[in-house]
């Protein structure tokens, strides 16, 4: 993985976690609970997620356009020494986007069950720092299906994923993970929030 990929990683879960924490303590939840439709709800802040990540990815190719520009065909595409095309680079960054939208789609999911940014943040430093690699040792051993579950994780290594540098070649892999964790966590962010009373 790539430092300003974990970088925005790192931004999308403490700016996500924050925002989707928000109404709940502020009480605005408790006031409009009963009136709100539970799902739209839900669906704003997959959206608003989902344009965060946008802007998120476009100033980081924008600051390694200027990288680029002042250190000389280093930072971003060159086709003089990549092996990929400008329609592959471009692909890469839709699906780069996708991939962190799946991940702020699981962190709004936690978000509503937790309500509090702060148990969600320390979730997710816990597990990059200490808990990933025993977590998916633990989970290999016991499954025992051959697959490699951390290469499905949307967390921790998106580059297990989809290689964010340039490769097209698990575009399948890349969209099934994005489309389920999205899915899952929509709906079970919904769930959650029907079954809760405030």
């Amino acid at each position: 993985m790539s430092r300003s990929d974990g970088i925005a990683e790192l931004c999308v879960i403490i700016f996500v976690s924050y925002f989707a924490t928000k109404d709940y303590s502020g009480g605005y939840i408790k006031n409009i609970y009963k009136s709100m439709n539970k799902f739209n709800y839900i669906f704003s802040k997959y959206i608003y997620s989902f344009l965060f990540v946008v802007v998120l990815v476009v100033v980081k190719m924008a600051f390694a356009l200027i990288l680029h520009l002042l250190f000389a065909n280093e930072y971003i595409y060159n086709p003089l020494k990549d092996s990929f095309t400008i329609g592959e680079y471009i692909v890469n960054r839709l699906i780069y986007i996708g991939l962190l939208t799946a991940l702020s789609s699981l962190i709004i999911f936690l978000s509503t069950i937790a309500k509090k940014s702060s148990i969600v943040l320390i979730f997710f430093l816990a597990y990059l720092m200490f808990l990933s690699s025993a977590f998916y040792s633990v989970m290999n051993i016991f499954m025992k299906t051959g697959v490699e579950f951390a290469n499905y994780t949307v967390f921790g290594n998106i580059q297990r994923i989809y290689n964010t540098m340039g490769s097209v070649a698990d575009i399948k892999k890349a969209v099934i993970c994005i489309v389920s964790y999205s899915i899952v966590s929509i709906i079970g962010s919904w769930v959650v929030l029907k079954k809760k009373s405030y």
